[in-house]
This record gives C-alpha cells, sequence and structure tokens, in this order.
C-alpha cells in the first residue's frame, strides 16, 4: 500500500516522548497538507510523496522517520524540525554518521521558479556540450538544445543532440539531476522516440547507429535494466553516467549490473499467490466495468499481495494477511495509488466504481493525449506492451 502510515508505539527510553511525539505531529500535518510533497538532500530529491511510503513512529525515545519506494529505503531519526518559506527543515541522525544530516521536505517535486528552472537547463546545455566534446573527441556535436516540441512528444526537461562523424551519426539524449525522479526514470521512452525521429529527418548520406542516454550518476539503475530488454540489433543502445560537478562521464554495462547491490530471494509461486487474494481481488474486479474487465493485468507481487494494472499502471491491490488482533487471515483491499490509496470499504466502493469507470474511459490506446491517466507511467506502460 503506498502512502503514509503514522502511528507511535511507547518510547523504551527513560527520556519523556513530549519532543518526539511533537516532531511527529509538526511532521505528519505537513505530509497530510502536501499530499505532493518531496524529500530532499543536497537539493536532489531523494523520495516523491506521491509514490513513495512513510512511516512515523517514537522508538527509544526520538522520533523515527522512515520512507521506502521502488528505488531505496532510509530510516533517520529526527532531531528537530524548523518550517522555512521554502518547506521543513529536518535535522536528522543516521546510524554510523558522524554528524547531523539535514533533509528538506517541500511542497512539490517541482519547487523550482520557470525562471530558474530554464536557467539550470540552459547551464546544463553548456555543460553537456563541454562533456560531449571531450569525451568524444572525433564526433562534432550538433544541433545541442531542449526546446519543447509537443508535436513530437519532446519535452523541455530532456537535451537532445547529435554527435557526428562522416556519415556515421549517434543521437544523444540527457536529463539532469535538478529533475524530478518521474522525468529522469522516463528517459528511455524519449531516447528512443528521439532515435527515430533523427533517422526519420536525416539525409540519405547520414547514417544513425546508435543511441546514447546519459542520465546523472546514482540514477542510472532502472534505466539500465529496462536497456538490456532493448533490441540490440535495431540500434547500438549505450547509456552513461554524469557526475555534474566533476564533468566526470563513465559508461554503463547494462548487462553487468553487478552483484554488489543484488539479493537473491526465495522464488514464490505467483498463481499461487494470486489465488490466496482471491476473495479481495473479486470484490474490485465487480467494481470495473463489465466490457473492460478482460483488459485489466493481475499480477502477484509477493507471497501474500496482488495487484490490478491496466496498461502498467497500478490501480488497486489486495493483501492476504492476519486481522487484528486474532489468527483469523482475511483480504485488505485498496485502490488509488500515493497518498491518494483508500481502503476498500462499503462506504468507499461506490467511489471506487466511479473512479475505475473514469480511468478506463481514459486510459486506452486511443485515449485523449492531455488526459492525466493517460499520461501515467509511460514507461510502464512500454514494458506492458512486451
Amino acid at each position: 500500500m503506498l502512502g503514509g502510515e503514522l502511528r507511535t508505539r511507547p518510547a523504551h527510553a527513560a527520556s519523556p516522548a513530549a519532543q518526539p511525539a511533537g516532531l511527529i505531529e509538526t511532521i505528519g500535518d505537513y505530509l497530510r497538507a502536501h499530499p505532493e510533497a518531496a524529500l530532499l538532500e543536497d537539493g536532489r530529491i531523494l523520495f516523491d510523496l506521491r509514490t513513495a511510503r512513510y512511516s512515523l513512529v517514537v522508538s527509544h525515545g526520538r522520533c523515527q522517520f522512515q520512507l521506502w519506494s521502488e528505488e531505496r529505503n532510509l530510516v533517520r531519526s529526527v532531531l528537530s524540525a524548523e518550517k522555512r518559506a521554502s518547506g521543513l527543515r529536518l535535522l536528522t541522525w543516521r546510524l554510523g554518521a558522524a554528524r547531523p544530516i539535514a533533509l528538506e521536505l517541500v511542497p512539490s517535486s517541482e519547487r523550482r521558479t520557470p525562471t530558474a528552472r530554464d536557467q539550470s537547463r540552459r547551464q546544463y546545455l553548456k555543460r553537456l556540450e563541454r562533456v560531449l566534446n571531450r569525451a568524444f573527441p572525433g564526433f562534432a556535436v550538433e544541433g545541442l538544445r531542449s526546446a519543447m516540441d509537443l508535436v513530437h512528444s519532446f519535452g523541455p526537461a530532456y537535451a537532445r543532440g547529435h554527435l557526428v562523424r562522416g556519415t556515421a551519426a549517434e543521437a544523444v539524449i540527457a536529463v539532469n539531476d535538478a529533475e524530478s525522479a518521474a522525468i529522469i526514470d522516463g528517459i528511455l521512452t524519449l531516447g528512443i522516440l528521439w532515435l527515430h525521429y533523427s533517422r526519420q529527418r536525416a539525409s540519405s548520406r547520414r547514417h544513425y547507429g546508435a543511441l546514447k542516454v546519459i542520465l546523472p550518476e546514482g540514477m542510472w539503475r532502472k534505466t539500465a535494466e529496462r536497456m538490456a530488454w532493448l533490441n540490440h540489433r535495431a540500434a547500438r543502445f549505450e547509456l552513461y553516467a554524469l557526475d555534474e560537478r566533476t564533468e566526470e562521464l563513465r559508461p554503463i554495462d547494462c548487462n553487468d549490473l553487478g552483484n554488489v547491490d543484488s539479493r537473491l530471494v526465495h522464488a514464490f509461486n505467483p498463481q499461487a499467490a494470486i489465488e490466496r487474494c482471491g476473495e479481495g481481488l473479486a470484490r474490485l474486479t465487480a467494481l470495473i466495468p463489465a466490457g473492460a474487465r478482460n483488459r485489466v493485468e493481475v499480477c502477484a507481487l509477493s507471497t501474500t499481495e496482488a495487484g490490478l494494472f491496466l496498461h502498467g499502471l497500478q490501480f488497486a491491490r489486495v493483501r492476504h494477511g492476519l486481522a487484528d488482533g486474532a489468527f483469523t487471515r482475511v483480504d485488505e483491499a485498496s485502490f488509488g495509488a500515493g497518498a491518494k490509496e483508500t481502503p476498500l470499504t462499503d462506504a468507499t466502493a461506490p467511489l471506487a466504481e466511479r473512479l475505475f469507470q473514469q480511468l478506463f474511459r481514459s486510459r486506452h490506446a486511443d485515449g485523449l493525449h492531455t488526459d492525466p491517466l493517460f499520461r501515467m507511467s509511460p514507461e510502464k506502460w512500454l514494458e506492458a506492451n512486451f
């Protein structure tokens, strides 16, 4: 279940829990008031609270703030919370750290003004041109730009250009580390479109044989995992990580993600998990428009959890577990995502039915491209087609 969880358990330390309880109230009030908030460290987005989950508890006499998403997990003890014009500044302590670390909660993942955002993108174009000229001395950098081109689905967040050497050419697409996680994770789709566009517009004397994708250092893993599954006979797909402070560009091998950050888990039976959650899935499916039920994909998320997906977008889930204070097993069904995820009850069932009708009207191949439900999770829609 996405969203937040606020709870307090007795402190084990002898000190009173008034201060930690006050911090929980301050942070909780801020997150409730700003459901699209983001958590930043040194200006970089760590978590987008629209999709991440969080927990605030009093543990050992301290306020413990835990956040987790599909990409990372973070646990910090909050020492203080200071309200500022830009957001909520948290002074935190990480286990093993030599000194406290400052984090910032801001109202939205896109906190920059239009002027600051445009300036950042212009500066990144200049930096990117220097990096490309130094890293690929045999090529000439041409047409580097980030102008909006909605006709061809190109937004201003992505820097696009070409590397040219004689009749050989390569398409380049890049994004800076000030953009949101959703924009950074969506670069591969736009990169494929940019390669196709470049090939269509190229003269007969120029051949585009490769696509170079450049991502901020430390934010490339999801794209690398996706790129490994592309058809590499259609083009050379190359991934690079750029450290914007040192302007160091290093290649990423998509076929060797290493074992340091990997872990082996016991394989579970997906069909058994779906059957285990069958009662909750049936309750949710009954609310889906009858003619659209064949479009739903049911996927096992774990041994005790299954989700309902429409073109890669998860819109409901079921968790099979123990009832509170009993040994009876029950299905906990919910619908929606992020801070808007809602438990399915008799009272919320009409709301779920209306939302499902709206979702299935909007999210289909011939849907309106300006509809937010159509535009959500484009990378996952692409993955769902394979």
